[in-house]
């Protein structure tokens, strides 16, 4: 994914890495708006959103919007999850799955890329 190289994407890793959910959504969502059609890209930004808005509602005391966003996003990435080499997709999404059945936004894992200086 070409994205990984966005400000964007980094800002959207820097923000959720330091539990601004919210933000993580916001500045991902830029680079989804700029990606080009049904592509993978498209996707797994898409999918990355997802866990941001299933880890916000997490920290609302929202649980049935964090589970619901947290389907959403495997309708996104589960499709992607071999193809991803820049972090661990699948050990992300279940770090997330963790936090949203025990409804504890304080075990949500860090996004770690490859690239040390994203986060």
């Amino acid at each position: 994914m070409a994205g990984y190289e966005d400000p964007d994407f980094r800002e959207g890793v820097r923000h959720f890495n330091e539990g601004r959910f919210f933000e993580a959504h916001e500045a991902w969502e830029l680079l989804w708006r700029r990606a080009e059609g049904a592509s993978p890209e498209r996707e797994i930004v898409q999918g990355l959103i997802q866990l941001a808005a299933a880890c916000h509602h997490l920290t609302r005391n929202n649980p049935s919007g964090a589970e619901g966003c947290l389907k959403n996003a495997h309708k996104h990435l589960d499709p992607y999850i071999k193809d991803v080499s820049e972090f661990d997709l699948s050990g992300f999404i279940e770090g997330v799955e963790r936090s949203v059945v025990q409804k504890t936004p304080a075990t949500v894992p860090h996004l770690l890329t490859k690239r040390r200086n994203v986060h």
